[in-house]
């Protein structure tokens, strides 16, 4: 939804090719095809329709001009086609992706940029959840750290004479904030630690929590790959319930995430609706279904059922990883087998 329309944009893509494209939008509540692009192999070109779309009259000149790897919408954004630029402009600016794995760049920065901000509220917030996450934390600054090493500047040097230039003076040197976690001590008295003596999953929910509630507080749409990573399951809960609240998720952000942890299966956090599974044929092939498919009971406990593998999307390991278990538990010896 974007300026009052709804859209819906499809994509099917390779890294050669774009395989299916396609743009439609409810602009008077009625359904509209503006375009549709999919890829002919036998003629080696785009098949666009409908021949007379409503809404979005079509260019063949810009067909044409559009390559077999590049989105028909991103080149109708590029040639000022006006009607387009609102579901572009969600896409580009609304739609986020946040990666919590251990390979990813996720910094203490953002939200410490928030925490030395001007928005008081926004500050508030931030403190207020990491004292409620049960980590024993009552209160949290942006403080200035030490200067940087020498070595630093003398890499800059090298590698960047100009930048080290305005690095010349301790007055050009830029300030190194961090933040200052406070801990509850005896007789209620705050305890400072050093950034480095706190824990990894301090650490992680530090860095989390800033971009977790921009993504609230400006209602983008955000993609989480193994949302549970490096955080316990219950801090999880918290997190998403977030999400799940009409008083803190005011502007409707929303999203979509995986995860291996069966717990988050519970009826009182999901819906039954929200919950979808991806499992591999035999030929290797990812399907993606709903949970709804299976059409379990009101009262069956979502996470023993899947556990049991009745709605499937589990590991499938009867003889154990190395195959020498028995399905009754015993060790099956090479020699036994023969």
């Amino acid at each position: 939804m974007e300026d009052g329309v709804r859209y819906e944009y499809r994509v099917a893509a390779t890294k050669r090719l774009i395989l299916h494209e396609s743009l439609r939008a409810w602009p008077v509540g009625k359904e509209q095809i503006w375009f549709e692009r999919d890829w002919d192999p036998e003629a080696g070109k785009h098949d666009y329709s409908p021949e007379s779309p409503t809404g979005l009259p079509r260019s063949r000149d810009i067909e044409e001009r559009t390559l077999p790897n590049m989105l028909y919408l991103s080149k109708a954004v590029a040639e000022a086609r006006e009607p387009v630029k609102p579901a572009f402009r969600w896409l580009v600016h609304r739609f986020k992706f946040l990666d919590l794995s251990t390979r990813s760049n996720l910094g203490r920065s953002f939200t410490l940029t928030q925490l030395d901000g001007n928005n008081e509220e926004l500050k508030s917030k931030i403190v207020k959840a990491l004292r409620h996450a049960d980590i024993g934390i009552v209160d949290a600054l942006a403080v200035e750290g030490a200067p940087l090493d020498q070595s630093f500047f003398e890499v800059l040097k090298v590698v960047d004479p100009e930048k080290f230039k305005d690095f010349s003076s301790e007055d050009s040197q830029p300030k190194r904030m961090e933040p200052q976690l406070f801990h509850k001590g005896p007789k209620n008295a705050k305890v400072a630690l050093d950034w480095d003596r706190e824990s990894a999953g301090t650490h992680r929910l530090f860095s989390l929590i800033g971009p977790w509630l921009d993504i609230l507080s400006e209602g983008y749409t955000v993609c989480i790959d193994e949302i549970e990573t490096s955080m316990h399951p219950i801090m999880v809960r918290e997190l998403l319930k977030l999400f799940f609240s009409d008083k803190e998720n005011t502007a409707g952000a929303q999203i979509i995430f995986t995860t291996h942890n069966p717990l988050l299966l519970d009826s009182t956090l999901m819906r039954r609706d929200q919950v979808w599974f991806t499992d591999k044929d035999d030929e290797g092939a990812v399907h993606l279904y709903p949970l709804t498919d299976y059409k379990p009971r009101g009262g069956e406990s979502l996470i023993r059922g899947y556990m049991a593998g009745r709605y499937g999307a589990v590991p499938f390991v009867p003889r154990g990883l190395l195959g020498n278990f028995a399905k009754d538990g015993m060790i099956e010896t090479e020699s036994a087998s023969r």
